[in-house]
């Protein structure tokens, strides 16, 4: 599958060559060749990480040992790891497509510079989380508040190694989104527990998270 028109590629060509700095190992968790939407992410991040030498792209099976390592039981999962952001709590579950690969790009970006874009008010409720803290955005490829969402649960991620954050595509993850009884999205959940649906300002969304584990 070819993900990229040939007029797009010289642009996300030029826009890494400026934008990156370090390394970033693109990880990607797959089952077989039944998961259509495994090769799907395959084929996306094969076309994406051929874009700059810095794009490290490796590819794992589930049930592997590093699958394992990371609690990943099914797929396709992404999962970014920099010497900037070692931790490997930045995660994709499911192809990040249409505005989300928005969110991967400026990812990629963060994780390669080690730059995060918070204010400092948001840092310093992010930095006061001291336990470990699973967030989950539930998604679809066509919301438009989704994005946001993801975006500033990576970010509280990346400075917060006791945090997870993740996208969470429904109609890949439709099982798991059903459990939690997600009807619209942006549906974020905290530690397995509803937090809100719809979207919040970044600094609404760090106090709720605070508030829910208080």
């Amino acid at each position: 599958m070819i993900w990229f028109e040939e007029k797009d590629i010289p642009k996300l060509k030029e826009r890494f060559s400026k934008s990156l700095k370090d390394d970033v190992s693109i990880n990607i968790f797959a089952h077989g060749d039944d998961c259509k939407s495994c090769s799907d992410a395959i084929s996306l991040m094969e076309e994406l990480s051929s874009f700059d030498i810095r794009f490290k792209l490796e590819k794992h099976s589930i049930g592997s040992e590093i699958s394992n390592k990371y609690g990943i039981k099914d797929g396709p999962v992404i999962i970014l790891i920099s010497e900037h952001f070692p931790e490997g709590n930045v995660r994709y579950y499911g192809i990040p497509s249409g505005h989300e690969f928005l969110v991967l790009m400026e990812d990629l970006e963060a994780f390669s510079s080690g730059k995060v874009n918070l204010s400092s008010s948001v840092v310093e409720k992010i930095k006061s989380i001291n336990q470990p803290t699973e967030i989950k955005i539930y998604t679809t490829p066509m919301c438009q508040y989704c994005p946001a969402m993801v975006k500033s649960a990576h970010r509280f991620a990346m400075i917060n190694k006791n945090i997870t954050g993740s996208m969470i595509a429904t109609m890949e993850f439709s099982s798991e989104a059903d459990e939690v009884g997600v009807m619209q999205v942006p549906h974020i959940t905290v530690n397995g527990e509803t937090l809100y649906v719809g979207s919040l300002p970044e600094e609404t969304f760090a106090s709720y998270i605070q508030d829910s584990l208080a």
